[in-house]
């Protein structure tokens, strides 16, 4: 059992795991590349502990039947120039498997320089198993053999939010968008006005603007309050959401809030009461079924927190990977082409849905879950009275959107 204080001990140290009684012969090394320093540690800590926690608990299963796995750790501090490095020294610790997906751009970064080395050693490739990045090139424009976002894009995340605000009457007919100006808010604002004819609704109004540099956004308060919108669907997150969420409040405005980030560590307690009756959307929620929950309350015991945010789509996307590797069999020098084929033939069945993944593009096809921030869940945040209640599942087929035009995935000789 992983123990809390000896887990955070442990996160830059090399661990080998795996336990089946008819385990292949290899051991495929995995490199975690995340910011173990500096801001955005915290929400790469909740990536590391679900890689850990997924690796460590499904290959001790008695029935697991694929190779053991190595996960090291690689302190990128999210900086270009260091996951650059990073990359080159987890190749050359014989990685075959680089994971990472806290931000799009070095998602981006990382496939782009992951598809030259392996065009460069096709016979050394590596998989790129890219766990929470949603910017929707991704899987389009930048879309190559091996990288395989085992999570849900923006498109899926919006269409999911947009059917269940509009399921339970909480949606209406004029909608306001608001999102902070770069690729991954503009793919949020550009996916609101994409599905107004399926939500039913007119957009009233939209707005970019500065990342975390917003000191008052009480003028963008203003002018969505002069479009009468029923709902605002916005995908700030940190600072910029919880000033947001305030601005609000202290405006006396009563939308509905549609959100991406609304479950991150920290954001009720700091937003307090006007986050009330707010939607946030995931692949996971504990309350959804005895399943869920259970592996919640594992979770917790292991790891010391229940899985929020980006964990439970990294817990969803490593479940995966690793039930697909015991399909390859009993094979010495798995090759990354073996893994990336598995990935595509592979579906997983949950409690709540079926998980595959989509030839086309490599994009996971997922259940959504959209719950409601209410006093009456389940599983509170911690001083607040209020958690995140289940409204609806959305399931992977009605989630996914189309391939994007400008996917062009080229596939190696022979597959």
């Amino acid at each position: 059992m992983i123990k809390t204080k000896s887990f955070f001990a442990a996160l830059a140290m090399t661990t080998l795991l795996g336990g089946g009684a008819a385990q292949a012969a290899d051991t495929i090394k995995m490199a975690v590349l995340e910011a173990l320093s500096g801001p955005q540690s915290p929400t790469a800590a909740l990536i590391i502990n679900a890689v850990r926690y997924t690796v460590q608990t499904e290959t001790s299963k008695p029935g697991y039947k694929g190779p053991k796995v190595e996960v090291k750790v690689y302190d990128t501090q999210n900086k270009a120039n260091l996951v650059s490095q990073r990359l080159r020294e987890a190749i050359d610790d014989g990685a075959r498997v680089i994971i990472q997906g806290n931000s799009s751009a070095l998602a981006a970064q990382i496939s782009e320089a992951v598809a030259r080395y392996d065009k460069r050693h096709p016979g050394n490739a590596v998989l790129y198993l890219d766990v929470v990045a949603e910017s929707m090139d991704l899987t389009g424009s930048k879309c190559q053999f091996y990288h395989f976002r085992t999570s849900p894009n923006i498109d899926m995340v919006v269409k999911s939010l947009i059917i269940a605000m509009k399921k339970n009457g909480k949606l209406g007919t004029r909608v306001y968008a608001i999102d902070q100006n770069y690729s991954f808010g503009q793919d949020i604002n550009n996916a609101v006005k994409e599905y107004a004819e399926l939500g039913g609704y007119k957009v009233v109004g939209d707005a970019l603007h500065p990342l975390q540099d917003v000191k008052d956004f009480a003028p963008y308060v203003n002018a969505i309050a002069s479009t009468h919108p029923d709902s605002v669907i916005s995908g700030d997150w940190g600072n910029d959401l919880l000033m947001f969420l305030r601005a609000t409040r202290e405006a006396g405005q009563h939308y509905v809030l549609g959100t991406f980030q609304l479950d991150a560590p920290g954001t009720l307690q700091a937003a307090g009461e006007s986050a009330l009756g707010g939607f946030a959307v995931n692949t996971f929620n504990a309350e959804v079924d005895e399943a869920s929950s259970a592996l919640a309350e594992d979770y917790k015991a292991k790891v010391g927190s229940y899985p929020v945010m980006v964990g439970p789509k990294t817990i969803k996307g490593i479940q995966f990977f690793l039930k697909s590797l015991e399909s390859i069999g009993d094979k010495d020098n798995i090759s990354a082409k073996d893994m990336a084929l598995a990935m595509e033939n592979t579906t997983m069945h949950t409690s709540i849905g079926d998980i595959s993944i989509r030839k086309d593009d490599h994009q996971m096809i997922t259940p959504m879950v959209v719950s409601e921030v209410s006093k009456d869940a389940k599983y509170k945040r911690p001083g607040t009275g209020m958690g995140f209640k289940p409204i609806d599942v959305i399931s992977g087929k009605d989630a996914i959107s189309p391939v994007q035009k400008d996917c062009h995935l080229e596939r190696p000789a022979g597959t």
